[in-house]
């Protein structure tokens, strides 16, 4: 239907809406396809920079999951340009979230920290309790890939308290896994195991 009606922006949406659908499946591959399609779409119909901004971000960190860093800092600056002219925007929340996840992964932990210390404290002051938490779970990658297993530890400890986080079973089971993996870190076999 999207292609028959001939409107470009409601094709584009149609193609990262399904990228999302594959996101949420975990199949990284899908994504970054069904995203290129979009961004694609999009970019030549002109599309409000909102659509834009969240495909590049999705895109940005799917390229991450699949170790395609140069294809992840395309999209990164990509996203970085629209927002430059929207500075109050929330997308700024997915944006710093997938800049941190990023220079985690690049080993710039410093930089990785601030990017996700900037998106915390922008999803706590928009109300937005799910960003925040989620941004919290990147806080804790960037602890445990540092190899800082304490510090990882005590946002783990922060998150368990979190109901919201812990509600979905999904949600649970990354940071009890986190906590197990973490506690193996620290070199405590019987709380790893527990």
């Amino acid at each position: 239907y999207a292609k028959q009606s001939a409107d470009s922006v409601y094709l584009g949406k149609c193609f990262f809406d399904l990228g999302l659908a594959f996101k949420n499946m975990g199949q990284n591959k899908k994504v970054k396809e069904y995203c290129a399609i979009a961004i694609e779409i999009l970019r030549k119909a002109n599309a409000p920079v909102d659509q834009q901004v969240a495909v590049y971000i999705t895109a940005a960190e799917t390229g991450v999951l699949l170790n395609e860093l140069d294809e992840a800092k395309k999209n990164l600056d990509s996203a970085k340009k629209i927002l430059h002219s929207f500075p109050d925007s929330r997308y700024f929340i997915d944006y710093y979230a997938s800049e941190g996840m990023y220079l985690n992964v690049r080993g710039a932990y410093d930089e990785s920290l601030k990017s996700i210390e900037k998106g915390i404290l922008l999803a706590k002051s928009s109300n937005l309790r799910y960003n925040e938490l989620r941004i919290w779970m990147k806080k804790f990658y960037l602890f445990f890939n540092k190899k800082d297993f304490s510090k990882a530890k005590e946002v783990l400890y922060y998150l368990i308290e979190q109901k919201e986080m812990t509600a979905l079973s999904n949600n649970a089971l990354q940071v009890y896994n986190g906590m197990a993996e973490t506690h193996a870190g620290l070199g405590d076999m019987k709380l790893a195991y527990e």
